[in-house]
């Protein structure tokens, strides 16, 4: 059996009345201005007739909505004694004086403070029900995240260890063209980790301050450059379009996160897709940036593209062990980060074959000079890029 000081049960009591009695100033607000409320329609409803029932129904429904709308017990009983003290002074004869021996009192008193008692333990009940529902999908979809993430690591890292195993193995003689073809395949899949806990990272910076990202004024050339030079050292045989409005735009950000959201789709597009050539777009519609990657790959099967916006385990189940069968934590990522600048994402198939990935972003400051013709650029090595940011600052094109 275990003891408890008296200094712990103390402390427990206490604990158990601050959760049960919690105090805060946004249920403190919502307590005054209904029993106000309240106050002003029964005076407004007074002069109607000489019956004063109405009074003690307005402040029973007072009541239920204080108790129904703050946290624990205590507002719900502090709107019930305070209904009751207004209803024997303003609404009960003799008017404006306390009458405590009238039997009404004490039935309006015992029937407030049964509504207060019994709506604070049911909203108390279904909150509580709900956090643990909500804690209970967080459970699952961070279970959910380490089983798939674990099953898209086990696949490089078994190549990685295989082809390790394979150049120390004495019995194996390997010539020049084969150890680099091992080596060159280390380095892909070595890469190919660092892309993915680089995701894992940016998951984690969004769950720790989703609400407090590091948003700037970014000009989104700027952003596409070096998402685009990132792409072509892993990249270098795919041809990029990069199509630019001409009037000068700026997009709250933040630059690193959407520079993620860009690399993974021409990623996706040529991994899942097989396309030779990736297309990026900008352009303003009404209060959003609209960003766009087109490829020319083999697009996205019907059945899959319904169920696209799943999350991260669905995706991985339905692509299978192999990271170039499925999407996985890129596309999830992408979505993510999205919705925390509170843009919409979107994909659809070409007719003409591939796929387009589209997502907005809110315009809050845009300044504009010149006319809206776009210009399309054709990206095909790091100097490309430097021309690009260092004529664009520069108000060149080329």
């Amino acid at each position: 059996m275990i003891h408890y000081t008296k200094q712990e049960r103390v402390e427990a009591v206490r604990r158990k009345m601050k959760e049960l009695c919690p105090v805060c100033w946004q249920d403190t607000v919502i307590l005054v201005v209904v029993m106000t409320i309240a106050l002003d329609m029964g005076l407004l409803l007074q002069p109607v007739g000489a019956d004063d029932s109405h009074a003690a129904l307005i402040f029973v429904a007072g009541v239920l909505l204080v108790a129904r709308y703050t946290n624990g017990y205590l507002y719900g009983i502090a709107a019930s004694l305070t209904a009751a003290i207004v209803v024997n002074y303003a609404f009960l004869s003799p008017y404006y004086q306390f009458e405590l021996q009238e039997p009404g009192y004490l039935l309006t008193f015992a029937t407030l403070f049964l509504v207060s008692i019994v709506t604070s333990t049911l909203t108390t009940h279904i909150k509580e029900q709900e956090e643990i529902r909500i804690e209970a999908e967080r459970e699952r979809l961070r279970a959910n995240l380490l089983r798939a993430v674990g099953h898209d690591l086990r696949t490089p890292l078994t190549s990685i260890i295989g082809s390790a195993e394979a150049m120390l193995d004495p019995e194996n003689h390997f010539t020049p063209e084969e150890e680099h073809t091992l080596l060159e395949n280390v380095r892909s899949e070595g890469e190919w980790l660092i892309r993915m806990v680089e995701n894992l990272l940016s998951i984690t910076r969004m769950g720790r301050s989703a609400c407090h990202l590091q948003k700037s004024m970014e000009a989104p050339e700027e952003v596409i450059g070096e998402a685009v030079g990132k792409f072509q050292k892993h990249f270098p045989h795919i041809e990029v379009e990069v199509v630019l409005p001409q009037a000068w735009l700026e997009v709250p950000m933040d630059a690193m996160l959407v520079e993620q959201v860009l690399y993974n789709l021409m990623e996706n597009a040529v991994i899942h897709g097989e396309a030779n050539t990736v297309i990026l777009q900008v352009s303003r519609e009404k209060g959003w940036a609209r960003f766009s990657v087109r490829d020319d790959g083999t697009g996205i099967p019907q059945e899959r593209l319904a169920l696209l916006w799943g999350d991260y385990m669905e995706l991985a189940e339905r692509g299978g062990g192999d990271k170039k069968q499925n999407m996985g934590l890129g596309l999830a990522l992408c979505r993510d980060i999205v919705t925390v600048h509170g843009g919409a994402m979107e994909a659809r198939n070409l007719r003409e074959g591939g796929t387009e990935f589209c997502f907005t972003l809110p315009l809050k400051e845009e300044r504009q000079h010149g006319a809206h013709k776009d210009k399309i650029l054709v990206i095909e090595d790091e100097k490309s890029i430097s021309y690009l940011l260092g004529n664009r600052a520069h108000g060149q094109w080329l």
